[in-house]
Protein backbone atom coordinates (compact mmCIF):
# COMPACT_ATOMS: atom_id res chain seq x y z
CA UNK A 1 0.00 0.00 0.00
CA UNK A 2 0.96 3.86 -0.56
CA UNK A 3 -0.01 6.76 0.87
CA UNK A 4 -1.94 8.80 -1.40
CA UNK A 5 -0.48 12.03 -1.81
CA UNK A 6 -1.17 15.56 -2.93
CA UNK A 7 2.40 16.69 -3.62
CA UNK A 8 4.39 19.42 -5.17
CA UNK A 9 6.76 18.01 -7.73
CA UNK A 10 9.79 17.70 -5.67
CA UNK A 11 7.89 15.30 -2.87
CA UNK A 12 7.12 11.98 -3.07
CA UNK A 13 5.02 8.88 -1.49
CA UNK A 14 6.58 6.23 -0.01
CA UNK A 15 5.32 3.13 1.03
CA UNK A 16 4.92 2.22 4.54
CA UNK A 17 5.39 -1.06 3.82
CA UNK A 18 8.77 -2.26 5.56
CA UNK A 19 11.04 -1.76 8.55
CA UNK A 20 11.41 1.90 8.90
CA UNK A 21 10.22 4.42 7.13
CA UNK A 22 12.39 6.56 4.75
CA UNK A 23 11.88 10.37 3.97
CA UNK A 24 7.83 10.87 3.04
CA UNK A 25 8.53 14.81 2.09
CA UNK A 26 11.04 17.38 1.61
CA UNK A 27 9.54 20.23 3.54
CA UNK A 28 9.48 23.35 1.50
CA UNK A 29 9.79 27.00 2.69
CA UNK A 30 7.51 29.54 1.37
CA UNK A 31 6.50 31.95 4.32
CA UNK A 32 3.49 33.52 4.03
CA UNK A 33 2.86 36.32 6.84
CA UNK A 34 -1.00 37.35 7.84
CA UNK A 35 -2.97 38.22 11.36
CA UNK A 36 -5.55 35.87 12.80
CA UNK A 37 -9.18 37.82 12.77
CA UNK A 38 -12.19 35.51 14.22
CA UNK A 39 -13.13 34.77 10.12
CA UNK A 40 -15.37 31.83 9.11
CA UNK A 41 -15.02 31.57 5.79
CA UNK A 42 -17.15 28.87 4.04
CA UNK A 43 -16.00 25.50 3.28
CA UNK A 44 -15.59 25.14 -0.98
CA UNK A 45 -16.10 21.53 -1.63
CA UNK A 46 -16.28 17.84 0.24
CA UNK A 47 -13.79 15.27 -0.51
CA UNK A 48 -15.41 12.21 -2.34
CA UNK A 49 -13.76 9.57 0.09
CA UNK A 50 -12.64 9.89 4.15
CA UNK A 51 -9.60 11.45 3.92
CA UNK A 52 -7.04 12.71 6.65
CA UNK A 53 -4.53 15.41 5.72
CA UNK A 54 -1.22 15.04 7.49
CA UNK A 55 0.50 18.33 7.07
CA UNK A 56 4.05 18.49 7.06
CA UNK A 57 5.41 22.05 6.40
CA UNK A 58 7.91 23.70 8.43
CA UNK A 59 10.12 26.48 7.29
CA UNK A 60 11.47 27.03 10.90
CA UNK A 61 13.40 24.09 12.74
CA UNK A 62 12.49 21.28 10.78
CA UNK A 63 12.45 17.93 13.12
CA UNK A 64 14.42 14.60 12.01
CA UNK A 65 11.48 12.71 13.05
CA UNK A 66 8.77 14.20 10.94
CA UNK A 67 8.44 12.04 8.17
CA UNK A 68 8.48 9.08 10.55
CA UNK A 69 5.77 10.43 12.74
CA UNK A 70 3.90 11.55 9.21
CA UNK A 71 4.34 7.89 8.27
CA UNK A 72 3.53 6.36 11.62
CA UNK A 73 0.45 8.95 11.21
CA UNK A 74 -0.56 7.67 7.79
CA UNK A 75 -0.27 3.82 9.12
CA UNK A 76 -3.14 5.01 12.04
CA UNK A 77 -5.60 6.67 9.65
CA UNK A 78 -5.50 3.33 7.26
CA UNK A 79 -6.21 1.23 10.16
CA UNK A 80 -8.95 3.61 10.98
CA UNK A 81 -10.53 3.17 7.44
CA UNK A 82 -9.32 6.73 6.05
CA UNK A 83 -7.20 7.49 3.49
CA UNK A 84 -4.20 9.82 4.38
CA UNK A 85 -3.08 12.53 1.99
CA UNK A 86 0.39 13.39 3.83
CA UNK A 87 1.49 17.07 2.16
CA UNK A 88 3.09 20.13 2.91
CA UNK A 89 1.40 21.92 0.21
CA UNK A 90 0.06 25.33 2.12
CA UNK A 91 -2.50 25.59 -0.55
CA UNK A 92 -4.73 22.66 1.08
CA UNK A 93 -4.91 24.92 4.21
CA UNK A 94 -6.10 27.84 2.20
CA UNK A 95 -9.62 28.35 0.74
CA UNK A 96 -8.40 29.12 -2.63
CA UNK A 97 -8.69 25.53 -2.88
CA UNK A 98 -11.29 24.09 -4.11
CA UNK A 99 -11.03 20.44 -2.76
CA UNK A 100 -10.55 20.90 1.02
CA UNK A 101 -12.86 18.52 2.74
CA UNK A 102 -11.06 16.37 4.96
CA UNK A 103 -12.34 14.53 7.65
CA UNK A 104 -9.67 15.73 10.03
CA UNK A 105 -6.66 17.67 9.88
CA UNK A 106 -3.07 16.35 11.44
CA UNK A 107 0.07 18.59 12.06
CA UNK A 108 3.42 16.74 12.43
CA UNK A 109 5.87 18.80 14.48
CA UNK A 110 5.27 21.88 12.13
CA UNK A 111 7.13 25.56 12.90
CA UNK A 112 7.78 28.34 10.82
CA UNK A 113 5.00 30.13 8.87
CA UNK A 114 3.02 27.19 7.03
CA UNK A 115 -0.05 29.25 5.29
CA UNK A 116 -1.49 32.40 4.34
CA UNK A 117 -3.33 32.79 7.34
CA UNK A 118 -5.40 35.78 5.39
CA UNK A 119 -6.67 32.76 3.08
CA UNK A 120 -6.90 30.02 6.00
CA UNK A 121 -10.32 27.41 6.16
CA UNK A 122 -9.12 25.81 9.45
CA UNK A 123 -12.15 27.77 10.90
CA UNK A 124 -14.12 26.29 8.63
CA UNK A 125 -13.12 22.92 9.47
CA UNK A 126 -13.50 23.36 12.99
CA UNK A 127 -16.87 25.12 12.37
CA UNK A 128 -17.52 21.96 10.48
CA UNK A 129 -17.43 19.94 13.74
CA UNK A 130 -13.93 18.24 12.15
CA UNK A 131 -11.27 17.45 14.18
CA UNK A 132 -8.03 18.58 14.06
CA UNK A 133 -4.78 16.99 15.97
CA UNK A 134 -1.65 18.92 17.04
CA UNK A 135 2.03 17.23 17.17
CA UNK A 136 4.37 18.70 19.50
CA UNK A 137 5.75 22.33 17.85
CA UNK A 138 2.95 23.33 15.90
CA UNK A 139 1.58 25.12 19.14
CA UNK A 140 4.87 27.42 18.02
CA UNK A 141 4.21 27.99 14.27
CA UNK A 142 4.20 31.20 12.92
CA UNK A 143 6.79 32.04 15.49
CA UNK A 144 10.06 33.78 15.12
CA UNK A 145 12.52 34.23 17.92
CA UNK A 146 15.08 37.64 18.54
CA UNK A 147 17.59 38.75 20.59
CA UNK A 148 16.82 41.13 23.23
CA UNK A 149 19.24 43.97 24.63
CA UNK A 150 20.17 41.78 27.26
CA UNK A 151 21.16 39.16 25.05
CA UNK A 152 18.16 36.70 26.40
CA UNK A 153 15.51 35.57 23.76
CA UNK A 154 11.92 36.62 23.40
CA UNK A 155 9.43 35.24 20.53
CA UNK A 156 6.80 37.01 18.89
CA UNK A 157 4.17 35.62 16.74
CA UNK A 158 2.60 36.63 13.30
CA UNK A 159 -1.07 34.57 13.40
CA UNK A 160 -2.69 33.75 17.33
CA UNK A 161 -4.54 30.79 14.93
CA UNK A 162 -3.03 27.79 16.61
CA UNK A 163 -3.28 29.27 19.84
CA UNK A 164 -7.02 29.91 19.57
CA UNK A 165 -6.86 26.49 18.08
CA UNK A 166 -4.98 24.39 20.65
CA UNK A 167 -5.16 26.81 23.53
CA UNK A 168 -1.59 27.68 23.89
CA UNK A 169 1.40 29.21 22.51
CA UNK A 170 4.97 27.69 23.16
CA UNK A 171 6.58 30.12 25.09
CA UNK A 172 10.55 28.08 25.18
CA UNK A 173 11.90 25.25 26.01
CA UNK A 174 13.02 24.23 28.90
CA UNK A 175 17.12 24.37 30.00
CA UNK A 176 19.51 23.44 28.12
CA UNK A 177 18.74 24.68 24.74
CA UNK A 178 18.29 22.34 22.50
CA UNK A 179 16.38 20.82 25.20
CA UNK A 180 16.23 16.58 25.67
CA UNK A 181 16.09 15.39 28.99
CA UNK A 182 13.77 12.93 30.98
CA UNK A 183 11.02 13.59 32.64
CA UNK A 184 8.14 11.59 34.61
CA UNK A 185 4.58 11.72 32.63
CA UNK A 186 1.61 10.72 34.37
CA UNK A 187 -2.22 9.98 32.55
CA UNK A 188 -5.22 11.02 34.32
CA UNK A 189 -6.59 7.55 35.04
CA UNK A 190 -9.87 8.54 33.62
CA UNK A 191 -8.94 10.01 30.74
CA UNK A 192 -6.38 6.99 29.72
CA UNK A 193 -9.45 4.74 30.09
CA UNK A 194 -11.98 7.19 28.08
CA UNK A 195 -9.39 7.05 25.16
CA UNK A 196 -8.71 3.21 25.90
CA UNK A 197 -5.22 3.55 27.01
CA UNK A 198 -5.79 1.86 29.33
CA UNK A 199 -3.70 -1.91 29.53
CA UNK A 200 -1.97 -0.61 26.45
CA UNK A 201 0.35 1.67 28.56
CA UNK A 202 1.48 2.52 31.72
CA UNK A 203 -0.52 5.50 33.38
CA UNK A 204 3.27 6.79 34.60
CA UNK A 205 6.55 6.35 32.20
CA UNK A 206 9.49 8.11 31.91
CA UNK A 207 9.90 9.92 28.85
CA UNK A 208 13.02 11.11 26.81
CA UNK A 209 12.75 14.83 24.68
CA UNK A 210 11.55 18.15 25.11
CA UNK A 211 9.03 19.25 27.45
CA UNK A 212 7.60 23.16 26.50
CA UNK A 213 6.42 26.07 29.02
CA UNK A 214 3.34 27.70 27.77
CA UNK A 215 2.48 31.76 27.35
CA UNK A 216 -0.32 30.46 29.96
CA UNK A 217 -1.40 26.96 31.33
CA UNK A 218 -3.43 25.06 29.05
CA UNK A 219 -5.07 23.29 32.51
CA UNK A 220 -6.55 26.87 33.68
CA UNK A 221 -8.97 27.45 29.95
CA UNK A 222 -12.38 26.75 30.55
CA UNK A 223 -13.10 23.73 28.35
CA UNK A 224 -9.33 22.19 27.99
CA UNK A 225 -9.08 18.63 29.21
CA UNK A 226 -5.62 17.63 30.70
CA UNK A 227 -4.93 13.84 29.78
CA UNK A 228 -1.79 13.95 30.62
CA UNK A 229 1.37 15.79 33.13
CA UNK A 230 4.86 15.94 33.46
CA UNK A 231 6.30 15.71 36.83
CA UNK A 232 8.80 19.41 36.99
CA UNK A 233 10.09 18.37 39.67
CA UNK A 234 11.75 15.44 37.55
CA UNK A 235 13.91 17.37 35.22
CA UNK A 236 14.93 20.56 34.71
CA UNK A 237 13.09 23.85 33.35
CA UNK A 238 10.00 23.53 34.20
CA UNK A 239 8.00 27.03 34.90
CA UNK A 240 4.25 25.86 34.80
CA UNK A 241 3.93 24.94 37.77
CA UNK A 242 2.08 21.57 39.79
CA UNK A 243 0.33 21.21 36.65
CA UNK A 244 2.38 20.98 33.79
CA UNK A 245 -0.22 19.50 30.62
CA UNK A 246 1.63 17.73 27.99
CA UNK A 247 -1.32 16.07 26.58
CA UNK A 248 -4.74 17.39 26.11
CA UNK A 249 -8.23 17.74 24.40
CA UNK A 250 -10.62 20.19 23.97
CA UNK A 251 -13.92 20.81 21.87
CA UNK A 252 -14.35 23.82 19.82
CA UNK A 253 -17.75 25.65 17.89
CA UNK A 254 -21.40 24.45 18.11
CA UNK A 255 -20.37 21.47 16.25
CA UNK A 256 -18.04 20.25 19.12
CA UNK A 257 -14.69 20.10 16.75
CA UNK A 258 -12.91 17.83 18.79
CA UNK A 259 -9.17 19.03 18.89
CA UNK A 260 -5.94 16.61 20.38
CA UNK A 261 -2.90 18.19 20.80
CA UNK A 262 0.40 15.93 22.41
CA UNK A 263 3.77 17.89 22.93
CA UNK A 264 5.44 14.65 23.56
CA UNK A 265 7.10 12.93 20.36
CA UNK A 266 10.72 15.26 19.55
CA UNK A 267 12.53 12.39 18.81
CA UNK A 268 12.65 9.73 15.90
CA UNK A 269 13.17 6.76 18.41
CA UNK A 270 9.40 7.87 19.29
CA UNK A 271 7.70 6.43 16.01
CA UNK A 272 10.27 2.80 15.26
CA UNK A 273 8.02 0.52 13.97
CA UNK A 274 7.27 -3.06 15.52
CA UNK A 275 8.69 -0.99 18.67
CA UNK A 276 5.70 -0.50 21.27
CA UNK A 277 6.03 2.78 22.50
CA UNK A 278 3.95 5.19 25.10
CA UNK A 279 3.88 8.34 21.50
CA UNK A 280 2.45 6.07 19.21
CA UNK A 281 -0.49 5.19 21.86
CA UNK A 282 -1.50 8.24 22.68
CA UNK A 283 -1.45 9.39 19.10
CA UNK A 284 -3.20 6.86 17.71
CA UNK A 285 -5.81 7.25 20.97
CA UNK A 286 -5.84 11.32 19.79
CA UNK A 287 -6.88 9.87 15.80
CA UNK A 288 -9.89 8.40 17.11
CA UNK A 289 -10.64 11.12 19.55
CA UNK A 290 -10.52 13.61 16.28
CA UNK A 291 -12.26 11.42 13.86
CA UNK A 292 -14.68 10.30 15.55
CA UNK A 293 -13.80 6.71 16.10
CA UNK A 294 -14.65 4.22 18.43
CA UNK A 295 -15.38 6.01 21.20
Amino acid sequence: RRVSSVFPPAIMAVSLDGAVAALLVLLCSQPALGGWEDRRPTLLSTRAENEVLIFTKSTGYVHESTPFAAAFLAQAAQRLGFKPVVSNDSALLEKSNDDCGFDAIVFVSNTGELFDTEKEHLSAHIDAGKGVLGLHSVIGAFRSEYKMADGTRNSTYSSNLMENIFGAHFAWHAAPHPPACEGKVTIAAEEGRRLGLEGRIDFEFSHHGEFFNFDKNPADTEGIVTIATVDESSYDGGLMGTIHPVVWRRELGNNHAPIFYCGLGHGKENYEPNVKSEVKEILEAGMKYVLGVNL
